[in-house]
């Protein structure tokens, strides 16, 4: 590949908004973590935000954080998503799953932290810095399957980049949507299966968290792909064969 065919960090956000604008989506972004908790309770989620997002559950007013809205054209909320710092101190991310991984739990849910476990590569585990969570991704049904997720993540971490150069993004997902490809999507280069197993009171069986990670330079790199070519993967191959398979 050319030099010339890789963008940097505020190409990547102008490009996307382009494509996201021509796919019908209006987008709304902001700092005030109130404003994100009041417009994503008028959404259609399926389930409430994790409390890392959520202000009566978390520090998220005296952190750093960047949240994203999309809009239809009937100014209905399509897609909810966030980043925001998570305060390490002096300590790695393995010390946080250790003494603090109950501010990681999902949304809406009581967890029985005695018997949940939780582990890291060693790669992982030394995680320090000026470090970001990505979360609270919900996108509307009828919108889903195609280029948005791409373009919708890819600029939430181009954004984030520019304004707050973390020195790495992690994340949570469930094994589900990992293994329906949603870290490649958004460009995470490592994947960490089974990183969490909660134990929730009113549950027998386990739930996982998959973590995904990248350092800041790993997110350069592969947001230096042009948005167009993944608009063009799902707009213009994948769904027509999805259409007439």
């Amino acid at each position: 590949m050319q030099t010339s065919e890789l963008l940097n960090l505020q190409q990547v956000v102008t490009r996307c908004e382009t494509l996201i604008e021509s796919l019908g989506v209006c987008l709304q972004s902001g700092t005030d973590f109130e404003v994100f908790n009041y417009l994503a309770s008028d959404s259609d989620r399926e389930q409430p935000l994790d409390p890392i997002f959520r202000s009566v559950e978390s520090d998220i007013d005296m952190v750093d954080g960047l949240w994203l809205i999309g809009r239809d054209a009937n100014r209905e909320i399509v897609q909810t998503q966030a980043m925001r710092s998570i305060e390490l101190g002096e300590g790695n991310l393995a010390a946080f799953m250790q003494y603090r991984i109950n501010e990681l739990r999902p949304g809406g849910q009581q967890v029985d932290l005695y018997n949940t476990s939780w582990r890291l590569s060693a790669s992982a585990q030394t995680i320090c810095g000026n470090v970001f969570y990505h979360g609270g991704l919900w996108i509307r049904k009828d919108f889903r399957g195609g280029s948005l997720t791409c373009l919708f993540t890819r600029y939430l971490i181009a954004k984030t980049l520019l304004q707050f150069e973390p020195d790495y993004l992690i994340g949570l997902q469930s094994p589900f949507v990992s293994c329906r490809g949603l870290s490649a999507r958004e460009g995470y280069m490592h994947l960490e299966q089974r990183c969490i197993r909660w134990k929730f009171h009113d549950a027998e069986e386990l739930f996982e968290d998959w973590l995904v990670w990248m350092s800041k330079e790993e997110a350069e790199f592969n947001l230096a792909i042009p948005p167009e070519d993944f608009y063009t993967l799902f707009e213009k191959q994948v769904q027509p064969a999805l259409k007439t398979a």
